[in-house]
């Protein structure tokens, strides 16, 4: 296989479970970049964070691509040139998170280095319980994550707010997040598609964490506009994920790649099944194909 291109998700793919790249990776991905290859960072994050770990792969140098929040926005990483930035908005944020709502989960609206959280009443004390056992400090934020009912998310967002009413949401945001247990929220995935996937793009991150974004982003899209401005065909683009947000990433490639702990939906898709990104996936692959 030659590869001109290469695509990956963070959290649970290129990033381990502490934030980190494992330097077996990095060495490997160091190794491409230096060959021409051209790394593109497909996220739901947003890209001052995934800048902050591209500049460790030296994409702060090298022409390279950071699509954030799921497709919402593209940028040069050398230049830092936002191509493209699509938003939510306030009346569609709205809607969605007073759906949400009466379910009894929670719902938080996001946008660059800021969260909106929405929380029930009957899950604060859950939480509060979560990060007292996980040795948390209690002024952690309630805030759920992609793997976790409490992850502090200040590393990230420099604004975390919480509110009790939709019409609170005064202005435009990027992507509205819904996390719970699996079981929960598996169960309101279908009710959440049958509502709002003809009008915005639905996926799960992991078996907790669901995101909405406009219908016209989603990774796959901004990575098709991203292979068109490289001229980079498909043959010669692989991409490695781990949840159902990567699927449309997939979509667009041949050579796709599915993390050890990647959702089963993910796996059953993906051309290859490498190692977990506890266990170097990334680095284990490269090696293994010898590109």
């Amino acid at each position: 296989m030659e590869i001109k291109m290469i695509v990956m998700d963070m959290d649970g793919t290129l990033l381990k479970q502490d934030q980190t790249i494992s330097e077996l990776t990095r060495l490997e991905l160091l190794k491409q970049q230096g060959k021409g290859v051209v790394f593109v960072l497909a996220s739901g994050r947003h890209h001052k964070v995934l800048q902050r770990h591209g500049s460790l792969l030296g994409m702060d140098d090298h022409k390279g691509y950071y699509i954030g929040v799921n497709g919402v926005e593209i940028v040069r990483s050398d230049t830092l040139d936002v191509l493209r930035k699509i938003t939510l908005r306030m009346e569609e944020v709205r809607e969605i998170i007073g759906f949400v709502m009466p379910y009894k989960m929670e719902v938080m609206a996001v946008k660059d280095q800021s969260i909106y959280d929405f929380i029930p009443e009957p899950l604060l004390k859950r939480k509060e319980a979560y990060r007292d056992e996980k040795g948390m400090a209690k002024d952690v934020p309630l805030c759920a994550g992609t793997f976790g009912l409490v992850v502090d998310q200040r590393k990230n967002y420099t604004s975390i707010r919480f509110g009790k009413d939709p019409e609170e949401i005064d202005t435009f945001y990027y992507k509205i997040c819904v996390a719970e247990e699996p079981e929960t929220l598996k169960a309101f995935y279908p009710i959440l598609m049958e509502k709002f996937s003809e009008r915005y793009s639905i996926a799960r991150t992991s078996e907790r964490w669901i995101e909405l974004t406009p219908k016209e982003a989603d990774k796959g899209l901004a990575l098709r506009h991203v292979m068109e401005m490289e001229n980079i065909p498909k043959e010669n683009v692989l991409v490695f994920g781990d949840g159902e947000n990567d699927l449309p990433l997939y979509r667009e490639c041949i050579h796709t790649v599915a993390m050890g702990n990647a959702m089963e939906s993910v796996k059953n898709i993906a051309e290859y099944v490498t190692e977990s990104n506890e266990n170097d996936g990334i680095g284990v692959f490269l090696k293994k194909i010898g590109v």
